[in-house]
């Protein structure tokens, strides 16, 4: 196997630069497509375990096991969150009668005339 390896390798090294070039693309997303798919399924597997109390909720995304449920199910919860913090007003009250704008206790400044 290792020596039809080195003759593949060999017969692409003697050919036009195009031929190079597109078995560079399609080696490249190849390893692109083989890492990303390794990649979910250790997000995968690695979500599934972390998540005991997911478990406890019976709904359908929780019912549902993989990574796009679990992405949508995240998503779901961020803009939930998002949205009640935009709902919420903030009311400022000031107590009228409590406002002092006098320091008391402070030692006084002398005054000094600009030439």
């Amino acid at each position: 196997m290792l020596e039809s390896v080195k003759k593949f390798i060999k017969k692409v090294q003697n050919t036009e630069d195009r031929v190079k070039r597109n078995w560079v693309f399609a080696l490249s997303g190849t390893t692109m497509a083989i890492t990303v798919a390794l990649w979910l399924v250790y997000v995968n597997l690695t979500v599934k375990n972390v998540s005991p109390a997911a478990e406890k909720v019976k709904t359908e995304t929780a019912k549902k096991t993989g990574f796009i449920s679990t992405f949508g199910a995240g998503l779901s919860q961020i803009a939930a969150q998002i949205k009640s913090k935009l709902s919420v007003k903030n009311n400022i009250f000031i107590n009228r009668p409590n406002i002092n704008f006098q320091l008391e206790g402070l030692e006084e400044i002398k005054r000094t005339k600009l030439p």
